[in-house]
């Protein structure tokens, strides 16, 4: 939509239009804007761990090109390639933890990767766990990876064990039958700045030097760190490295292997990278839409409140009271 010719619809509108007046008018803009966006959206570049794809024309071959080149890049630090090599990977899971945790007896049961916990509140909100694992004792492991130091916040680690405690117990078990659960970041950057490989987080008692010891655990291991002469400092160079051939731990580089040098993981991690370039097109495009909506609310009516453009593109977009929220909340630098 030219701007000049948006400018000139709104100039023309009563500004004190009532909400209810104003909620039809913009359902007929928001229609044209929704036109506009889709042309616009046919140039919008999908960005994944700094490489751009074009959507609109993901199958030629220069896009091939520039996927096979994103594959080559991609470390386990990159969400899609950790997704793919954990995915159901007990090997790579268990011996990622023993080294973490400096132990060498731990037998993983279990791994699922972006598992969902719904929260018991109907408004609440849901927790997606990037490595879910449980282990032969019943203790539980989230592994969260994280190459943005906003997305490893001391309040989401709070947040992320308490998802992690609350799904543990069954109903008319006992608390005392609570197992032990581990919430572990692995950062691109080291989070704290002291240098450190691990970050070990556990509750003390402030009048004496005694551990809780209630079993609940936060970690943060920091993937910067590249001492390997360690076990820690081998694993994180395995995060960090792009080859799996240079990779120290078999269990991660033949995963990792499979989906860059084998041709069926191969085709298969192209089939996800062009899906989530797709997926990432239309949220952008979605995001647009709403933003230009919110804003045409506060241009052709100023005394709308913030909670009646909240419910009108709740209706208009058919968003939860939750998802409409975030636009209207500063989000974390």
């Amino acid at each position: 939509m030219n701007s000049n010719s948006f400018q000139s619809q709104t100039v023309k509108m009563n500004l004190t239009l009532r909400p209810r007046k104003a909620f039809r008018i913009l359902k007929i803009l928001r229609n044209h804007y929704i036109i506009q966006l889709k042309q616009m959206v046919e140039a919008t570049t999908a960005v994944k761990g700094g490489d751009a794809v074009a959507v609109d024309s993901i199958g030629n071959e220069q896009d091939k090109e520039k996927i096979n080149g994103m594959i080559d890049r991609m470390r386990l630090l990159d969400d899609l390639l950790m997704t793919m090599v954990f995915d159901g990977n007990i090997p790579a899971t268990q011996r990622m933890i023993n080294i973490i945790l400096g132990r060498e007896d731990i037998i993983v049961k279990s791994v699922t990767v972006q598992k969902l916990e719904k929260s018991p509140l109907a408004d609440g909100y849901d927790a997606r766990l990037d490595i879910f694992a449980e282990d032969s004792d019943g203790n539980h492991y989230n592994f969260e990876v994280q190459r943005a130091n906003a997305g490893a916040g001391k309040e989401r680690a709070r947040f992320l064990s308490a998802a992690l405690d609350q799904r543990m117990l069954k109903h008319r078990e006992k608390f005392k039958d609570i197992r032990d659960s581990y919430v572990i970041f692995i950062t691109e950057n080291d989070v704290f700045g002291h240098g450190l490989p691990l970050y070990h987080i556990d509750r003390r008692f402030e009048e004496y030097d005694e551990w809780f010891d209630d079993g609940n655990h936060i970690i943060y291991a920091n993937a910067a760190y590249s001492d390997e002469s360690t076990d820690i400092g081998k694993l994180m160079h395995d995060f960090r490295e792009q080859d799996p051939d240079k990779m120290y731990f078999p269990e991660l580089r033949d995963g990792v292997s499979h989906f860059k040098k084998a041709e069926k993981g191969r085709d298969r991690m192209g089939g996800e990278v062009e899906e989530y370039a797709e997926e990432y097109s239309k949220k952008r495009s979605e995001n647009a839409a709403i933003n230009s909506a919110i804003k045409t609310c506060r241009d052709l009516n100023p005394e709308m409140t913030d909670s009646q453009i909240k419910e009108y593109i709740m209706r208009s977009f058919g968003l939860s009271e939750e998802t409409a929220g975030k636009y209207f909340t500063p989000q974390p630098a």
